[in-house]
């Protein structure tokens, strides 16, 4: 069995740029999602006594519908481009592999962006993971599948 290093497993280097990228754009569609929904309840609200937070509130919840279609998306780009950069000897392990790092890099620093670090969309645990079932599991199942699904179409 003659293999090299790089056939065992998937190009880190390029894993990482194209999930710092995936992960800045589709965490940057749901910013501003929220933002752009809120305000438009903000003017549209008659009682003007209301905090800007229940805004921002109704808002993440008017917007978990279409998270999923944005990781789906986004994470399906992100692979793309990783996979033209990079051909590996057997796609499906890399894509496996990609997928699961992505994924688990993905849960962590959503984690922290969004429950920890203190911001305007900041929210729960309980919100966070609770609150946003279905939603937040599918487009965490998006961020794993997408590498797998575009591995398949390109073998």
């Amino acid at each position: 069995m003659d293999f090299e290093a790089n056939d065992l497993f998937m190009n880190l280097h390029l894993a990482i740029i194209w999930f710092l990228v995936g992960f800045v754009l589709v965490n940057g569609l749901k910013a501003l999602h929220i933002f752009g929904s809120g305000k438009r309840q903000e003017k549209k609200s008659v009682n003007k006594n209301v905090n800007p937070a229940q805004f921002t509130q109704y808002a993440y919840r008017k917007s978990l519908p279409y998270t999923p279609v944005y990781y789906l998306t986004v994470w399906t780009l992100c692979s793309t481009f990783y996979f033209l950069q990079h051909t590996p000897a057997n796609i499906y392990k890399d894509a496996l592999l990609t997928g699961i790092f992505w994924w688990l890099l993905t849960l962590l620093l959503e984690m922290l962006l969004w429950t920890v670090v203190r911001h305007r969309f900041q929210l729960t645990p309980k919100e966070m993971y609770m609150h946003s079932q279905p939603w937040i599991s599918l487009a965490y199942y998006a961020v794993l599948i997408s590498p797998l699904v575009l591995s398949m179409i390109l073998a």
